[in-house]
């Protein structure tokens, strides 16, 4: 998620530097409440009804986690986020509206025609007339007077409604319109209104279940658990069928769960025995929904561990919801909380779901890596935060917090465990006040710019220009190469596509994570079958469970696909998943878009390298998928687009010549780069002032890593928190940070000199000249300059600018003229 509203919002200065919302980032900011217009439980697939936004996709991997398809039914209400995929708006972290009041008003204006023909002309004079007094001896039926009363809220005739109510209570009462009526006053915000009506309809219908089970609903929803258990008990001897008692024992659950716990010093535990009996039944007759499922285990929880009590009101009462709840056991509690306060997420941009584990066992270090798996599990689909997680210990902490803080300094390479000691706040009046200690003491000692490693979700920034260029491509069918030089995000930007690809299929294949000793293409077609295969089998199951791949997902393990028609096996299994794909009933069928990160490794570019056997073949395969279907799409990225320029490999036809529209990545603008380094500095307790931004976008050209790195070192530099960088801080800490970082420069610098000599020298001497004419470069370099220049253009390393060519970044100009 991005973070323009927390960032301008915390920090005002940034509005200077004109960064601004896009579309993209409001979405992503705000949640949002829709009604499910259609869903294919099968697929998985269907639609939410907005009245901003018009239709959304939701899809099964977009629901949060606890929910499942089957639980999506058409006109639920459910919460989300908004984001955008190549197929439109699509709802992402949908979650249900659950605990709804229950609908009260079970009559409209189309319940006039129950009115009996005579009361038409009745209503339509008093309407005329506007006289509610005549009505009382005139109309004799109570469903008269609920229609009159109806019609006047249509017209926003308040009083008159309310008159009209009142006139049928004393006259005609029926149950719908003493219903109606009280829903009429809670709407109005009269609640001690909307209570009497409910007393005084219990005294003309005191056999009515809906009547009791709706006042002790209200009761319970201020505050009076004896009277609404007093109504609910009523409701449940009235109520003749098993829904009904079903939605009361659940409601006796809630109520005697939260009666128990209400001191988290003292919990009742019979109570706590009352309220799984309650919630037992519920699921017997009905089976419970997210949110009971959710207060069920919270009961099973604390029934096993009474200090659970303190737990859950700690993170409640500062700025959590308990979004998902684990059956618990006698090992650890786990459950999953969502930050709804603003603090948390402007001040310490905690903006995604987090995991917490309760350890009920003495805390060792080997716990620590099943953290480790359990974020990892749930955060493959966006489900929890990939970077933190709480331990909570009813013991201290001190034989793990080594470990723990060792976590802390490893620049993002594992998740950072927080841990919450409840023996630390058995006295505490102010729980919000010591977890915002809490967070300061982790959060803000963390280092969120050293992040060596790609990035998603909430650390990834900008690109949406690129995004969605890419998402054209695809739709369209063309096949795209994605080109700049290393550290510049292509890694990421990857993963960006395939995150936001919700109902396409996505084989992501990363050459670098090939073992040395893979000099196959084999292998890579492997790879990307077993990628689709786990893909399909998530996005769209009743379908996958159809089809059986002779390739995909049938091997684990490579060795006893050796000396098989691998190749031949690919074509039909994917011959098989495309089949699939067009007969499913949806209403645009997925692509099948295929990512390989790392081109170059399986080609013989350069002097080290004589590609992967069989690499021609490979190519002229997509080539001659793509002249026959629309639907599959191959994603690469690359250093440089030699691939698709040179007409000729070895003295054969190129299959690939022209064939991948160029895209080359760029670094962030301005904007990006600003926003990038002022978000993830509010994580930390980072400002920055307007010139110091504008330094380092100087220095660094945008470049995402290399301006984190600099970021991280000024924090470096000065530990204290809170930290305002301004910039002489920036200036003074260049010196240094160009003698610890050149290793980025010499990576740039030592990959020209290896695949792309002719680009090296055409850098180094526009960085000798510092300004440069497209004519003296041919000079320099021959007619190939102006090929040349374009690319050293797209990896963003030199800038045009009326016609001459300047470095686009100070720090790598000052590493060449220092190194020469």
């Amino acid at each position: 998620m991005t973070g323009s509203y927390y960032a301008v919002n915390k920090y005002p200065n940034l509005d200077k530097t004109q960064i601004e919302f896009s579309r993209e980032e409001k979405m992503e900011t705000k949640r949002l409440t829709g009604k499910i217009s259609s869903f294919n439980q099968n697929n998985g697939y269907g639609y939410i009804s907005s009245p901003e936004h018009g239709e959304i996709l939701v899809h099964s991997q977009s629901l949060n986690y606890g929910i499942t398809k089957d639980m999506i039914k058409p006109e639920m209400t459910v919460r989300f986020r908004l984001d955008e995929a190549r197929t439109g708006l699509v709802a992402r972290f949908v979650s249900l509206v659950e605990d709804q009041e229950p609908s009260q008003e079970t009559s409209n204006l189309l319940d006039i025609h129950q009115t009996n023909i005579n009361s038409f002309q009745v209503i339509n004079d008093t309407l005329q007339n506007d006289s509610v007094e005549s009505v009382s001896t005139d109309l004799q039926v109570g469903n008269d007077f609920l229609s009159l009363a109806l019609l006047y809220k249509e017209q926003k005739k308040w009083n008159k409604a309310r008159s009209t109510y009142q006139v049928g209570m004393e006259k005609a009462a029926s149950l719908e319109l003493v219903l109606s009526f009280a829903a009429f006053e809670k709407a109005a915000g009269k609640i001690n209104a909307a209570k009497e009506v409910y007393r005084k309809g219990i005294e003309i219908f005191p056999d009515s279940p809906k009547l009791h089970e709706d006042a002790g609903f209200l009761e319970f929803k201020q505050g009076d658990p004896k009277l609404a258990v007093k109504y609910f008990n009523i409701a449940l001897e009235l109520s003749p069928g098993f829904g009904g008692k079903a939605n009361i024992q659940a409601r006796l659950g809630i109520l005697h769960l939260q009666s128990a716990i209400s001191d988290c010093y003292k919990v009742e535990k019979w109570k706590l025995r009352e309220a799984k009996k309650h919630f037992e039944k519920a699921n017997k007759l009905r089976g419970l929904t997210h949110h009971e499922l959710n207060l069920y285990y919270q009961t099973q929880a604390v029934s096993i561990k009474v200090k659970s009590a303190l737990m859950f009101q700690v993170f409640e009462k500062s700025g959590f919801k308990i979004a998902q709840m684990h059956k618990p056991d006698t090992h650890y509690i786990n459950f999953i909380v969502d930050p709804h306060n603003n603090e948390l997420r402007t001040t310490y941009r905690l903006d995604e779901s987090i995991f917490v584990r309760f350890l009920l066992i003495t805390p060792n270090v080997a716990e620590l890596s099943k953290i480790d798996e359990e974020v990892k599990k749930l955060s493959k689909f966006e489900q929890v935060d990939p970077n933190i997680a709480f331990l909570v210990t009813d013991r201290s902490a001190k034989p793990i917090m080594n470990a723990l803080r060792r976590r802390l300094e490893s620049g993002g390479r594992n998740v950072l465990i927080i841990p919450l000691e409840l023996q630390s706040i058995r006295h505490k009046n102010n729980f919000s006040e010591y977890f915002r200690q809490l967070l300061n003491q982790w959060l803000f000692r963390r280092d969120l710019y050293q992040d060596n490693f790609p990035v998603s979700g909430s650390h990834f920034f900008g690109r949406e220009r690129q995004l969605k260029s890419i998402f054209t491509y695809v739709g369209e069918g063309r096949h795209v190469g994605i080109f700049g030089l290393r550290k510049v995000g292509k890694t990421s930007f990857l993963w960006r596509v395939r995150d936001r690809s919700v109902t396409d299929l996505v084989a992501y294949v990363d050459l670098l994570a090939v073992p040395a000793a893979v000099k196959t293409c084999n292998y890579i077609y492997w790879l990307i079958g077993n990628e689709l295969e786990a893909d399909f089998k998530q996005k769209y199951p009743s379908s996958h469970r159809k089809i059986d791949f002779m390739l995909f997902g049938k091997y684990p393990e490579f060795l006893p696909l050796i000396d098989k028609p691998i190749s031949l096996f690919f074509d039909s299994d994917l011959n098989k998943l495309r089949n699939s794909l067009i007969t499913m009933d949806v209403n645009l069928s997925p692509k099948i878009v295929i990512l390989i990160d790392e081109i170059e490794r399986l080609l013989p570019i350069g002097e080290l390298s004589n590609g992967f056997e069989g690499f021609f073949d490979f190519f002229s395969y997509w080539r001659g998928q793509a002249q026959h279907h629309r639907d599959l799409v191959t994603v690469i990225t690359g250093a440089n687009p030699t691939i698709a320029e040179q007409a000729q490999w070895g003295g054969f036809d190129n299959p690939v010549y022209k064939f991948y529209h160029e895209e080359f990545l760029p670094p962030l603008e301005y904007k990006e780069c600003a926003e990038m380094l002022s978000v993830l500095g509010a994580g930390m307790g980072v400002t920055y002032t307007e010139k110091a931004l504008e330094k380092i976008y100087l220095l660094t050209g945008g470049l995402p890593f290399i301006s984190r790195l600099l970021g991280s070192r000024i924090c470096q530099a000065r530990p204290a928190r809170p930290l305002k960088i301004d910039h002489r801080m920036v200036d003074e800490i260049v010196p240094k940070f160009m003698l610890e970082s050149d290793s980025f420069f010499e990576e740039i610098i030592d990959r020209l000199e290896r695949d792309f000599p002719l680009e090296l020298i055409a850098l180094e001497v526009i960085a000798k000249q510092k300004r440069i004419s497209i004519q003296g470069l041919k000079d320099e370099l021959g007619e190939g300059a102006e090929t040349i220049t374009r690319h050293l253009i797209g990896y963003q390393l030199v800038k045009e600018s009326r016609g001459n060519f300047s470095i686009g970044l100070d720090l790598l100009r000052n590493y060449i003229n220092t190194e020469k």
